[in-house]
């Protein structure tokens, strides 16, 4: 499990704890209200058991942030073109799952776009 995902987790515990309204406690995680409302209904334990993400290009993680690190302003479409060019076995998807992909890279590694 990633540390990232388990501290979320944790942090979302203590602000229902200290009943932190919905809007807010969206806004402190990054998710929207819908999320912490299906996160509330939920036990503690079951919060911590919720499996993780998957995504259908994280095999290419590296090749994105390797991408995005030396070329921060690099379009989602590039990159979606690179992989399908160096990988043949890249999977068909849409160039909005690509749009997705990068931006969640970008978030996990802390790349900001560059203008």
């Amino acid at each position: 499990m990633d540390a990232v995902n388990l501290s979320e987790k944790y942090i979302f515990l203590d602000l229902r704890s200290w009943e932190i309204n919905i809007a807010r406690t969206a806004r402190r995680l990054g998710v929207s209200r819908n999320t912490v409302r299906h996160l509330q209904s939920l036990s503690s334990e079951e919060v911590l058991q919720q499996k993780e993400r998957h995504y259908k290009l994280h095999a290419y993680e590296q090749a994105v942030a390797s991408l995005l690190i030396s070329l921060p302003s690099i379009s989602s479409s590039r990159i979606g073109d690179y992989l399908r060019e160096h990988y043949p076995d890249f999977p068909h998807v849409c160039e909005k799952t690509v749009h997705n992909y990068v931006q969640f890279i970008r978030k996990k590694h802390h790349i900001p776009p560059a203008r």
